[in-house]
């Protein structure tokens, strides 16, 4: 029986992990649709694109990553060191940039309103460290990642619903 994922990560320790994420049998991650015949090559490049963008705020790295037509595997190596680095700012400003405020008035610029927002989330400590252990975390990694490319495989194929089989396995690597 396998483990549970808490039983596996420990977070306050660096160590690398192999996730593999698998379609559900009707969708196709990337290669030619069976069904449509059409081509989802070009999803590889989006995958890679978001994998940067989350190594940018994650205090996590990507060694490497593989997109098959039915799974996405990533292999990733935590640094709970330097999110503990982090300052509060540093920590809003990262969360902020993946989770953007939702509440936008038109009168007051973008800049503007990222600029309140990380301000008033730097103040609130408890909330801060919550972010700062979320940053560091192979499963909100995960999360966001698989997150983000089943909408855009939905919005794309037009169609709603899950994509994915189960959130996702890992495996912990001893290098």
């Amino acid at each position: 029986m396998p483990l549970a994922r808490k039983f596996v990560v420990d977070e306050s320790v660096p160590q690398v992990f192999h996730c593999v994420s698998r379609c559900i049998p009707q969708a196709v991650l990337t290669g030619i649709d069976p069904v449509s015949g059409k081509r989802k090559t070009h999803r590889k490049k989006w995958i890679r694109e978001h994998l940067e963008k989350l190594q940018g705020a994650f205090a996590v790295e990507v060694y490497s990553f593989a997109v098959t037509p039915r799974e996405l595997h990533v292999l990733l190596r935590t640094n709970p060191k330097a999110a503990r680095r982090w300052s509060r700012r540093e920590v809003a400003q990262r969360w902020l940039a993946l989770f953007p405020p939702h509440y936008q008035p038109r009168y007051i610029e973008r800049d503007e309103i990222m600029a309140k927002a990380v301000a008033q989330l730097a103040k609130d400590k408890e909330r801060v460290e919550l972010r700062r252990q979320r940053l560091a975390s192979v499963s909100w990694f995960m999360r966001c990642l698989n997150e983000k490319v089943a909408r855009r495989m939905n919005k794309e194929d037009g169609v709603r619903g899950q994509v994915w089989k189960r959130r996702f396995i890992c495996c912990r690597l001893d290098l």
